[in-house]
């Protein structure tokens, strides 16, 4: 079992070095470009990620999640051949899908700005889309097998490289006149460049993918589980994305860019959490039995809550200042947003092992039928609320209903599924953080430049710890396992 657990630790040290790598080139890139392109072509660039986000879905059907699932499981029983079959099989459909998509919405790109999003200026914005989708299907194709593989430094890599190229390309075309069109094509050429060295890669490492020796996969199995993967998808993918949609529709362009801001920020949050729930569902997969599987879910969810909690606090707590000084005054209603979206990112984190925990025991129909539920409620509450309170409506609309999906996620795993909680793994984080958050919420007068801002964020989390320390929340243990995780991989 201690084998299991410091190789979980080192995977999502690997991912977790290469989600920071990832952050701090999307955090210049992000400002760069906000400063660059001004609201309004910022909004444009903003909006055409948002189409792409929403859409890039159907390019899926379930496939990656059953790509990772069902990988990780023929690999840990050295079923090579399945293995290659396998991913021989869902690439060809990925390939399909994303082709098809990607061209959809190029050919619709007059009738989704204009009738759609009411936005008929911004049509070619649709249209580059389209382009960026195929490219984007195929990046995740290559995405989700390294993860299958449980290849985690090859996950890492290609995710930097795909942010550095994405900062290298979209600046300078910006730079040289191009606007959003070059911020966008900047985008496609970043993913092009690494879906180039995943195939060299795959080559490298793992030829068995490329060849064809006689093997049969369960496909009735496979496609079963990736239909109600696929709903869960559009379930999730609909409901994370119901406040940017309506607010692309409802509000003018530059809301889109600000909005767009607090959830890039709110997304860096989940990035900085050493518990990946990408990292978790091969291991979850792969579990030899339930007390394991148990074990993990358990140990995953306290970790994953000791660091989301004080993180989204500390954020919302100096959000007006982290933007005025990273954006500058035209890009201050952010900050307003994003005081509330860094909540979001507890949820999503807790989320993210809970969903992976019922697909571990293929059950990824709970997940789907809960966001089902709640998409109407998301959708009602943001089209009164952005009416009422613009983008900051928006926000509370999605705040108050992912606080509903989290409590119903947790009251099945309890009552139906029968696992016993220690409130602590919740409460102590929670408990701690709120004392944080009163503790930045007086040194925030004191916060009047950069290194004012990052000496009382930091110093915010040093009491954090201290406290959590004090209460038992972080144990000696804690800290030893941590400690031996780190100096094994340095």
């Amino acid at each position: 079992m201690g084998t299991l657990k410091r190789e979980i630790g080192s995977a999502n040290i690997y991912f977790a070095a290469g989600r920071i790598i990832s952050l701090f080139i999307g955090f210049f890139s992000s400002v760069i470009l906000a400063r660059l392109l001004g609201s309004y072509s910022f909004g444009l660039y903003s909006f055409c990620l948002t189409i792409v986000t929403f859409f890039v879905i159907f390019t899926d059907f379930g496939l990656m999640s059953t790509l990772v699932r069902f990988l990780a499981n023929y690999m840990s029983k050295e079923r090579y051949g399945k293995a290659g079959a396998l991913a021989r099989m869902v690439f060809k459909y990925k390939a399909f899908l994303g082709i098809v998509v990607g061209f959809l919405i190029s050919a619709l790109s007059h009738p989704i700005a204009g009738f759609v999003f009411n936005k008929p200026e911004a049509w070619f914005m649709v249209f580059l889309a389209g382009f960026v989708i195929i490219a984007r299907s195929f990046y995740g194709f290559f995405y989700s097998l390294f993860s299958g593989l449980k290849d985690f430094k090859y996950v890492s890599l290609v995710q930097s490289l795909q942010m550095l190229f994405k900062f290298i390309f979209a600046v300078v075309l910006v730079l040289l006149g191009f606007e959003a069109f070059g911020a966008i094509v900047g985008v496609t050429l970043s993913f092009l460049a690494v879906i180039v060295l995943s195939v060299l890669l795959i080559i490298r490492k793992y030829g068995f993918i490329l060849k064809k020796p006689k093997a049969s996969i369960e496909k009735r199995a496979l496609l079963s589980f990736s239909a109600w993967v696929f709903v869960g998808s559009i379930a999730g993918t609909i409901f994370s994305l119901t406040d940017q949609m309506m607010i692309s529709a409802m509000l003018p362009i530059e809301n889109v860019g600000f909005y767009g801001i607090a959830i890039t920020w709110k997304a860096a949050i989940v990035s900085l959490v050493p518990i990946a729930s990408s990292v978790l569902y091969p291991y979850f997969s792969g579990a030899k039995n339930k007390e394991q599987l148990n074990m993990m879910f358990f140990n995953s969810l306290r970790y994953g809550a000791i660091f989301v909690f004080p993180l989204a606090f500390v954020l919302s707590a100096y959000a007006e200042p982290f933007i005025l000084f990273l954006y500058k005054e035209p890009f201050l209603q952010a900050a307003s947003v994003l005081r509330i979206l860094t909540f979001i990112s507890i949820f999503s984190v807790l989320w993210g092992i809970l969903m992976q925990y019922f697909n571990s025991i293929k059950r990824p129909d709970i997940a789907t039928k809960v966001f089902s539920g709640v998409i109407v409620l998301n959708i009602i509450l943001n089209y009164f609320l952005i009416q009422l309170y613009g983008i900051v409506g928006a926000a509370i609309s999605t705040l108050f209903c992912g606080f509903i999906i989290l409590i119903i996620l947790f009251s099945i795993t309890i009552f139906v599924k029968k696992l016993v909680f220690k409130p602590a793994i919740i409460l102590n984080p929670l408990i701690a953080s709120g004392a944080v958050y009163l503790v930045s919420l007086y040194f925030l007068p004191y916060v009047t430049n950069y290194f004012n801002l990052a000496f009382y964020g930091a110093l915010s989390l040093v009491v954090y710890f201290v406290i959590m320390l004090m209460i038992r929340g972080i144990t000696k243990e804690d800290l030893i396992q941590f400690r031996g995780i780190i100096f094994r991989r340095v």
